[in-house]
């Protein structure tokens, strides 16, 4: 497969002789081509990175062909497996097991609130965006694809998504856009834009480790500038307290676990300090935005720990979400075992109605809780376990920073869905990095980023 590997920059075997293009090589040539591109469009479509965009809408519609090709693909691969009579991993029983959930949360949603079954399956159609975990596997598996070029994609969704928000930032006027689409005003943090900044995260992290190891051609001073960057547009742009307080723990996590132990305190205090002096430089610059962002978590703690002075009005608004969810948990066993289901935005009744504002994903587990009830619950986090016990067993000798970002883009994800259910606000942002994990666990990578494969217990 030599045409293959000098697609992407690894040196092929050279034999002297002028091979002919023969319709199989060919056909190689333009896979190597097309399933980087297809790749590309898949992500930007299973990350929802078009959600709260004027052009929504017409994402949605554009969506649709995407969804279509994963469902057979889907369909055919685990017809294949069946058919060959093949033993399926654990990860396949774990996608398998999930994209059951539509199905069992139109029948719930059809028998506690009367909503039609077929409307409730395409609530859950955000299930199915996670299988372009798999055809990324699939394609790593069957050589279509590099570990670099996937690297290579997801950095170009991270500084696209970084400039495109900066840009929208910058030049868009937040007066002249109806309906709140791109930008919401929040008392307690000003105006922000809506759209969650997933890559522009997942390039902190990446960014920072590369920083702290210092094994890519940027440098670290340059790497640690990028993921300074792209953590301050999560902390003054977007703005979001709980995505702020993770992302901060998170990096701070990764800077001690990364350190070796007899160090590890002083890498502590360092990442401390450093945080202190960027927000004093920036409290200087600009006083009133830092202590407007200040006194929000400053409301939230006396919100939780002393329980006096003014309810934080976002926070209250979980407190009365979180008692809707609880007494619907409560009611019966099946909602307890199974929860509630998934109600559609376009289907409206007066049992619906009469939970008011009700938004699952804003109480995190609660709302998972909910929506599944608590089998679904351990089903949709056995995902964090999985991708835990395959980091562990990974005896992979050099350093890969793509890989740790994964598995750190997945602590972080982790901990956020403690307060915002993302495991199934965004099925694809859990399952894809484990998909690719998995895979990763499988190479003995010493000299080859697509290396030999070594098997790794699923």
């Amino acid at each position: 497969m030599e045409c293959y590997q000098e697609s992407f920059g690894v040196k092929g075997c050279d034999m002297g002789v002028t091979q002919s293009l023969t319709p199989e090589r060919l056909k190689e040539e333009w896979l190597a081509k097309l399933v980087p591109f297809w790749l590309l469009i898949m992500f930007l479509f299973s990350f929802q990175l078009f959600e709260y965009l004027p052009f929504a809408g017409g994402a949605y519609l554009a969506e649709i062909p995407v969804l279509l090709f994963l469902g057979l693909f889907v369909g055919g691969y685990y017809s294949k497996k069946l058919y060959g009579r093949q033993v399926l991993s654990r990860i396949e029983i774990l996608l398998a097991c999930l994209l059951c959930l539509p199905l069992l949360s139109a029948f719930l949603t059809w028998l506690t609130f009367g909503q039609p079954i077929l409307i409730g399956f395409l609530a859950e159609r955000r299930w199915f965006r996670a299988i372009a975990g798999l055809f990324a596997f699939q394609m790593l598996l069957s050589r279509h694809i590099s570990w670099k070029m996937l690297q290579r994609i997801f950095l170009l969704l991270a500084f696209g998504s970084l400039v495109a928000y900066l840009a929208m930032w910058l030049f868009l006027n937040p007066e002249s856009l109806a309906g709140g689409l791109v930008f919401m005003d929040v008392l307690s943090k000003g105006m922000r834009l809506r759209i969650v900044p997933v890559f522009v995260i997942w390039g902190a992290i990446y960014f920072a480790l590369a920083c702290r190891i210092g094994s890519i051609s940027m440098g670290r001073l340059a790497s640690g500038a990028v993921a300074v960057i792209m953590t301050g547009y999560v902390v003054f742009i977007y703005k979001s307290r709980a995505t702020i307080l993770v992302l901060a723990g998170v990096l701070f996590l990764m800077t001690v676990m990364k350190t070796k132990r007899g160090r590890r305190i002083r890498a502590g205090g360092g990442f401390c300090l450093l945080v202190l002096a960027i927000l004093c430089g920036m409290f200087l610059a600009r006083p009133k935005r830092i202590q407007r962002q200040l006194s929000g978590f400053a409301t939230i703690a006396s919100s939780l720990y002393r329980g006096d002075g003014e309810m934080d009005a976002s926070l209250a608004n979980r407190f009365a979400q979180g008692t809707v969810a609880w007494w619907s948990i409560s009611r019966s066993a099946r909602t307890f075992l199974f929860g509630n289901g998934r109600l559609s935005r376009r289907w409206e009744s007066e049992l619906s109605q009469s939970l008011g504002y009700f938004y699952p994903m804003d109480i995190g587990w609660l709302g998972i809780v909910f929506l599944y009830g608590f089998l679904g619950f351990a089903l949709v986090n056995v995902s964090f376990l999985m991708a835990w016990n395959l980091s562990r067993k990974n005896t992979c000798r050099n350093e890969d920073i793509f890989l740790d970002s994964l598995k750190w883009w997945l602590v972080y994800l982790f901990f956020r869905s403690v307060f915002n259910g993302v495991v199934v606000a965004n099925p694809a942002l859990v399952l894809v990095p484990l998909f690719l994990i998995s895979w990763r666990c499988r190479q003995n990578t010493q000299d080859s980023p697509m290396g030999n494969e070594k098997e790794c217990e699923l």
